[in-house]
């Protein structure tokens, strides 16, 4: 026999986890590949699931191990069947990764929960270890709990902090063998010695030992369905050993009705030497039969059942055949045997004996005990009776059901709770059910069903397991019996609370309590010898019921945390009242019905068709601290009866929704009539379901844009009343959001049916009381703008068929900002564009930097702007402009009123229509609007950012400041020289230009009035060339640039040739503008003087001032600033004729040398000389050969034009030095010219 099947009859139960006393330990499985290969580890897992040995023990520090675990329980049939327990690695992990690696462990093994996870080595805080391991349980990812390792102090602290009070919370697994052993679980607590046993039994710690050990104080072994209980003696050498039968032929550990067998064993050390009595004591509740002696076996092939000696234990000493029992006499709780003499000594023997009847419990004194040939055992102890414990009924409606043709009865609810010894199995691999709960009601009651099928609720009571609909089935049998099979992997675990909801009739008759019963089995089909555990209990009284009880919500308001005004209340009793009796009517849970605490009156209390307790007045109102509150009269009419039976009472209050509907037993209005503390009739009737609200719920707009129409992000903020999975988000206003683009960060998930304004969210794991925050990001906004409205609703999960909180027409979000848009293209104009008539030239330049300039926008609003609101104007970026308070104007129809400030952020505040009404709408939407106002420009980026705002927290409209800035020029600085400047000359001018940051590819030189660029061959100088007039200034314009189109990067000294007018114009200034990459782009312009056309100095004429006259003499004068010329030029107006070259015609006074060959025409002469002129006063005579038109060229003096050439130089070509315009002609004889008008 090997060891496993020695054993495999065995099981150890410690903690929840039942197994053999064998398991397999899988270190090498994970740490040492070499040796443990696949197949070898795969073969050895199912040779121990085949041995029935099922217990896995791993770690982390295991290496691979629970990996290995997981693929064997998924690939191996039967693999799941293996319990796993694993350790955390304390020493190389911070103790707040527990549960992540208790997470990551089960995972790995495969598993949901672990069956069992250890501390593998004490070390770090005890207090924050114990805190985890305790979260861990409590969250239902482990089954039991422990440590590994310890001495005795660590773990004394451990369970101090695990089970305060000693009262054992979880279980505490650990191990005592010696060395390694097989490594069953952990390894061993160190250092205990001598206090081992003491210390664990002081502390209630289930130890799983190392084997060969088998035997322990403090685990069950069962074996083909018998108990072990092995107790050694204290002074007797009678040793004595309960061995419960639980075969299929005996097992019967319940409560009584059917015969139960034992089987006891007991050596003697000495011989019994004549017949005595062996007294058999059992605990307090036991019944042996009176005669006894018929359930007395002491056969070998009998005594463990039915031709069993094969199975024959070698310990046992077989009973011989003489000294078999000869009688039994029961009396209650003992038996007494009688034995004839001749049993060994030394020897141990075993029989069975028949108990009639169990106790209904478990006896707190669980101890048995035998006496026989004067010597007698240390009480041992007994075995747990197969029996629920814990048990409680509650009844949420006690009145009769009364029956008839027409009568609607009303089903109670029936709380059940109880804690079962046993566990029910689930339902197994390909069977239809696994074990069945039963519950019988007493006769006369009649459990809710519709064609024999039933509803229940059944959960852990603390709910951490909860049984779904697929995870049982429910049927009644003849109204009294409910039968509830596992149908799914769920099972009724031993050692737990439970709850039982179920629905009843009560009788149709008021009664007094009766018996209720609960039973299980092991199997659905409830075969005798399946039969786990039983219990009865008492039930309820049941009174009559009230003629009529209605609770209604007139209005229909069933939204949690919301007032409801009208509850009406009717009320008929079949009783008549009496005075000092009492009508209570209690609400649901939660249903605050105090109006003023102080007064402990009802809220808004209003009777209705007349006051009907007039002398008894209103009814009080109390809420006790589990809330539920109670209306209460407490009859004084001073009448008999005080109110009579069969009349209706008839009244309103108000209250306020919980946050959610009350668990389904507490969502009763309860109704009764009440004398003397007896209640003489109730009803009850169902509350409302409530629509759970989400709370603290907040959208919010994060994105960086606002709005309508663009973008963005928003969050979403709430709190759930109820756990949830899912959650569905709609946009109802206003329209047309769209969350076809969005995403959301993990762990959450967009579900696919997500459209439009519909975004819905899975794997959003909800919590209760726990607030939740999701960004969405990626959302089109609504459009238009305006206060969002939302609808929120979460689900239990992805498949949205089990609502659970909700949050209609929420406007408690954002408002939408509306959308401003800037229609066309804004205009920045320069101070010299708004006044183009004093500035014909600067006019036709851009906008230049650090210079006043006025800028336009034309802006439409899709939501209308209200009087009072701001308009907020940001220049924003790394170039922010300086905005200008005055001027600014609004147009529409009409300039709008406005008041404005700058404030210290540099934003411009315009508000509108200052006191007018807020109603008054200052802007209209979808209309445009002219901005304008002054601003100073700089360099650089930047955007305009407009907004409106009512001092909300988002603007009633903007554009985000989405729209691109402008961009002025850069102020050149031109000088401009000159080393002469004659009319009408061909001179050289000296630029000198600053472009500042502006890089210039080609410059635009304008000249003054007048002024021309030389077109001679070669163009005005280097790299200039001659260009067309500048628009209709009629100024002349030049071009300089270079011929590779680089950049010019020498702006200074650059000569140009210019023909000079015949005078100085009437603006001297000059012009150069600047461009840059691309075809006419303006990087910048500047201006500067410069030069007036000099004309000779101290020139003048006289003449007679007679008409017609000829052959007069015209004096010149002059005077020259230059040593140089020999050529002078005369050029007299229309009609005169000049000569110079007849006799006498030409005196030269002070003009140096002679003449040479003068010239003259019609108005012209010429006249060179042989020598230079010097810088002095010269004077000449010229006779005028005919003067014709002189007396009208008097009359024109003024306008007239003389101009005198300046003489050449000898060495000059031509080149004219000095020039004089509009000379005065000077009349000799001012009287002639008189005496000739008349």
């Amino acid at each position: 026999m090997t060891a496993a099947q020695a054993h495999g009859a065995m099981q150890v139960t410690c903690g929840t986890l039942t197994f053999q006393p064998l398991g397999v330990g899988t270190n090498k499985w994970g740490t040492d590949p070499a040796k443990f290969s696949e197949p070898n580890i795969r073969g050895a897992f199912e040779t121990s699931l085949s041995e029935g040995v099922t217990l896995l023990n791993t770690a982390q520090l295991y290496g691979t191990s629970e990996n290995c675990i997981g693929q064997l329980r998924g690939r191996v049939t039967g693999g799941e069947k293996a319990l796993v327990i694993s350790k955390f690695d304390a020493l190389g992990k911070n103790t707040e990764q527990l549960i992540p690696s208790l997470e990551e462990s089960a995972s790995k093994c495969g598993v949901d929960a672990l069956d069992g996870f250890l501390i593998h080595h004490p070390k770090g805080s005890a207090t924050a270890m114990a805190d985890q391991l305790a979260a861990a349980y409590q969250r239902g990812i482990v089954r039991n709990v422990g440590v590994s390792n310890y001495d005795e102090t660590a773990l004394r602290e451990m369970h101090a902090l695990l089970c305060p009070g000693s009262s054992l919370l979880l279980a505490m697994l650990t191990n005592s063998g010696e060395g390694q052993s097989l490594n069953l679980l952990v390894r061993r607590l160190i250092n205990l010695k001598g206090s081992e046993s003491r210390s664990r039994d002081e502390l209630h710690v289930a130890q799983l030992v190392g084997y060969p050990r088998l035997k322990s104080k403090d685990c069950w072994y069962e074996s083909s369905g018998r108990v072990y209980i092995d107790m050694r003696p204290v002074h007797f050498a009678l040793t004595a050993a309960a061995y419960q039968i639980v075969s299929d032929e005996f097992r019967d550990l319940r409560i009584h009705y059917r015969l139960n067998q034992l089987v006891f064993q007991f050596s003697l050390n000495i011989r019994p030497l004549a017949t005595g009595i062996l007294a058999l004591r059992g605990p307090r509740g036991f019944e042996f039969d009176d005669n006894c002696l018929p359930y007395v076996i002491t056969d070998r092939n009998d005594v463990f059942g039915p031709n069993t000696q094969d199975v024959w234990p070698p310990d046992y000493s077989e009973w011989p055949p003489e000294y078999r029992p000869t009688k039994c006499a029961g009396n209650g709780r003992e038996a007494l045997i009688t034995v004839p003499s001749g049993l060994g000594r030394n020897s141990l023997y075993v029989f069975r004996i028949g108990v009639r009847r169990n106790p209904m419990s478990t006896p707190e004194w669980n101890k048995w005990s035998i006496n026989f040939n004067e010597q007698a055992s240390d009480p041992f102890q007994g075995f747990t009776v197969w029996t629920f414990t814990n048990m409680n009924i509650m009844a949420v409606g006690a009145m009769k059901t009364p029956t008839g043709a027409g009568i609607i009865r009303t089903p109670t609810p029936v709380t059940i709770e109880f804690m079962p010894f046993n566990t029910v199995p689930p339902k197994p691999p390909n069977e239809q059910f696994g074990g069945m709960l039963r519950l019988t009601v007493p006769v006369g009651y009649e459990i809710q069903h519709s064609n024999s099928q039933c509803e229940v609720e059944l959960f852990v009571t603390d709910g951490s397991v909860v049984f779904e609909d697929s995870d049982y089935s429910c049927r009644v049998e003849n109204t009294v019996k409910q039968l509830l099979y596992m149908a799914g992997a769920k099972d009724i675990r031993g050692g737990y609370p439970y709850t039982l909801i179920t629905w009843t009739f009560n009788p149709p008759t008021a009664a007094v309590a009766e018996t209720w019963r609960i039973d299980t089995f092991q199997t659905w089909t409830a075969e005798p010898d399946t039969a786990l555990d039983e219990t009865e209990f008492l039930g309820y009284n049941v009174n009559n019921q009230l003629n009529i009880f209605q609770v209604t919500n007139s209005l229909n308001v069933f939204n949690g945390n919301t007032k409801v005004n009208d509850i009406d209340i009717l009320l008929n009793f079949p009783d008549p009242m009496k005075d000092d009796d009492e009508i209570l009517i209690v609400g649901p849970r939660g249903f605050n019905l105090i109006g003023n605490p102080e007064l402990a009156n009802c809220n808004e209390f209003r009777w209705v068709d007349g006051v009907q307790l007039p002398a008894t007045g209103e009814p009080g109102c109390t809420c006790d601290p589990q809330g539920f509150c109670t209306i209460r009269w407490q009859i004084d009419e001073s009448r008999d009866p005080a109110y009579p039976q069969n009349e209706d009472i008839h009244f309103k209050v108000a209250t306020t929704n919980p946050s959610q509907t009350p668990f389904l037993t507490d969502n009763y209005w309860k109704a009764s009539h009440v004398k003397a503390a007896v209640v003489k009739s109730s009803h009850i009737y169902r509350g409302w379901d409530i629509n759970p609200q989400l709370e603290n719920v907040d959208i919010k707009l994060v994105g960086n844009d606002y709005a309508a129409g663009k973008t963005s992000d928003i969050e979403v903020t709430f709190t759930p009343i109820t756990d949830a999975d899912t959650i569905y988000i709609e946009a109802i206003f206003p329209t047309q959001f769209s969350f076809d683009q969005s995403t959301v960060a993990l762990p959450y998930d967009i579900d696919g049916q997500s459209e439009g304004a519909t975004l819905i969210i899975n794997r959003g794991a909800f919590r209760a009381g726990i607030t939740a925050t999701i960004r969405i990001n990626t959302v089109r906004l609504g459009r238009a703008g305006g206060q969002t409205r939302f609808n929120l609703i979460t689900y239990r999960d992805e498949t949205r068929t089990e609502k659970r909180d909700e949050k209609l027409d929420f406007d408690g979000g954002f408002r939408l900002p509306g959308l401003i848009t800037v229609q066309g293209t804004p205009v920045l104009k320069s101070q010299y564009q708004v006044a183009a008539a004093a500035n014909p030239v600067k006019q036709l330049f851009r906008p230049r930097v650090l210079e006043d300039a006025q800028a336009e926008f034309t802006l439409s609003f899709t939501r209308p702007v209200q009087a009072s609101e701001r308009l907020l104007i940001t220049c924003q970026g790394q170039a922010q402009y300086q905005l200008k308070q005055s001027p600014f104007v609004v147009i529409g129809i009409g300039q709008i009123e406005n008041q404005v400030e700058i404030d210290s952020f540099g934003t411009l505040r315009a508000t509108l229509k200052p006191g007018r009404p807020a109603t008054e709408v200052a802007l209209q939407a979808d209309t445009p609007y002219t901005i304008i106002m002054w601003v100073l420009p700089i360099q650089g980026a930047n955007t305009w950012r407009f907004d409106t705002s009512d001092g909300g927290s988002l603007p009633t409209n903007t554009n985000d400041g989405d729209l691109d800035g402008f961009y002025p020029v850069e102020q050149m600085v031109l000088g401009v020289e000159a080393v002469r400047s004659p009319p009408k000359a061909v001179v050289d001018v000296i630029l000198n230009i600053d472009a500042g940051s502006a890089i210039v590819r080609e410059l635009i030189i304008i000249a003054p009035p007048s002024f021309l660029f030389d077109e001679s061959a070669g163009g005005c100088g280097n790299m200039c060339l001659p260009g067309e007039a500048l628009s209709s200034t009629s100024r002349r314009t030049a071009t300089i640039q270079s011929p590779t189109g680089e950049p010019l990067t020498q702006l200074r000294n650059l000569k140009v040739r210019v023909l000079t007018p015949a005078q100085t114009p009437s603006s001297v200034t000059w012009y150069v503008e600047g461009r840059g990459q691309g075809a006419g782009t303006t990087v910048g312009w500047g201006e500067g003087p410069g030069f007036f056309v000099t004309q000779m100095a101290g020139t003048s004429v006289m003449y007679p001032a007679v008409a017609t006259i000829a052959q007069a003499q015209i004096v010149f004068t002059f005077a020259l600033n230059i040593n140089a010329g020999n050529q002078i030029n005369i050029e007299a107006p229309p009609g005169f004729i000049l000569t110079c070259s007849t006799e006498g015609a030409l005196k030269q006074i002070s003009l140096p040398g002679g003449k040479q060959g003068p010239l003259q025409h019609a108005g012209v002469s010429l006249l060179y000389l042989s020598r230079n002129l010097r810088t002095c006063f010269h004077v000449a005579f010229l006779t005028v050969l005919s003067a014709e038109y002189f007396r009208r060229a008097t009359l024109l003096v003024g306008s007239a034009l003389h101009r005198a050439n300046f003489p050449r130089h000898q060495s000059g070509a031509g080149r004219i030095l000095q020039f004089s315009l509009d000379l005065s002609c000077l009349p000799v004889d001012c009287g002639v010219l008189a005496s000739e008008a008349r």
